[in-house]
């Protein structure tokens, strides 16, 4: 009965040896580890009033080209200085989008930044000029007065006697561009623009006081090209021949695509 008794007893204890363990319970360890500051070491301060650090060392904001004002604002040499902390245009100069421009001779800064004046014009004294005297413009004249001193067959409309020389005008000048700029734009070609104007609409609105005609063309290359174009087509060498006109104003503009587009705009008053 002892050795049964220490028998049972040997039993128990083994058993209390062999119960598993459960195992341990996730925790969130962040719970217990705490989280440590972020700290910036501030920048060193420099000695003399108005400097300021910048890449590694101190510099004179006040009147630093590379640093005006605060690090990395460059002031652009020729035609900037630094004055106070701010980047200040030279003489004539205005500032536009960080860059100094003369506004009265800039084609894209005109009289003020961002006014921008059209391919047919310059910029003269603050204000957008219609240029007269391009050479697409001169070469129409050229070519044009060169067909209208000599005899031509206008076809149906028969044989046409030499005429006196146009000249140049420009009111003329501005109704014309604006047509040849609307058909490049929309790309057309037609007597009627966009907006439904005639070529008397528009010489109206250049303030041309007189009578017109008109002759567009499409795609060709160069002044002599298109006034070729027009004498070999009955209507427009009819209008080239008319000892009417004497006056001319030339439009020549070219699409997004390249194509070239010519404007001639007769008149008389």
């Amino acid at each position: 009965m002892r050795w049964l008794f220490l028998f049972t007893l040997l039993l128990v204890a083994c058993g209390e040896d062999t119960k598993e363990t459960p195992p341990p319970t996730e925790m969130d360890m962040g719970t217990d580890v705490a989280e440590e500051e972020m700290t910036v070491e501030p920048a060193p301060m420099c000695p003399e009033e108005g400097d300021i650090f910048c890449g590694g060392r101190c510099v004179n904001g006040q009147i630093s080209m590379d640093h005006c004002g605060e690090c990395n604002n460059r002031c652009i040499i020729g035609t900037s200085t630094c004055n106070s902390g701010e980047c200040l245009c030279l003489a004539g100069g205005t500032m536009c989008q960080g860059r100094c421009y003369d506004t009265e001779t800039d084609h894209d800064h005109c009289g003020g930044c961002g006014t921008k004046c059209a391919a047919s014009e310059s910029c003269v004294d603050s204000v957008c000029t219609f240029i007269n005297d391009r050479a697409e413009v001169l070469g129409v004249l050229e070519f044009t007065n060169e067909t209208r001193a000599e005899r031509q067959d206008c076809g149906v409309h028969g044989m046409k006697n030499p005429v006196g020389p146009l000249q140049l005008n420009t009111e003329l000048g501005i109704a014309a561009q604006a047509h040849a700029d609307d058909m490049a734009e929309n790309d057309f070609m037609a007597h009627e623009g966009s907006d439904g104007s005639s070529p008397s609409d528009r010489a109206d609105r250049a303030n041309y006081p007189g009578l017109v005609g008109e002759n567009v063309a499409r795609g060709y290359g160069s002044p002599s090209a298109v006034v070729d174009g027009w004498t070999e087509s009955d209507g427009h060498c009819t209008n080239m021949m008319s000892g009417d006109y004497t006056e001319l104003g030339v439009g020549y503009a070219v699409s997004d695509s390249g194509e070239k587009f010519w404007v001639q705009l007769f008149g008389f008053r």
